[in-house]
């Protein structure tokens, strides 16, 4: 969700490789919800990274998390 209109793309990557990106158009009151599977490859232990990319290219939002699989 967000709290001013936003358009962009929306990146996940998983230890800095590039999994995943769509563009988004994202408003006020109305959440964005996605499910994503890891690769069936993907390495037991990681860094996960969500980025919010603006249009112009800036960065509206940058997110980092290590996983572990069970």
């Amino acid at each position: 969700a967000v709290t001013r209109p936003w358009t962009g793309d929306i990146v996940l990557s998983l230890d800095g490789e590039e999994l995943w990106r769509i563009p988004a158009a994202l408003l006020p009151g109305h959440a964005a919800s996605h499910d994503i599977s890891l690769p069936g490859n993907a390495p037991q232990t990681g860094r996960l990274s969500f980025i919010m990319e603006s249009e112009d290219g800036g960065l509206a939002v940058e997110f980092h998390a290590n996983y572990r699989l069970q």
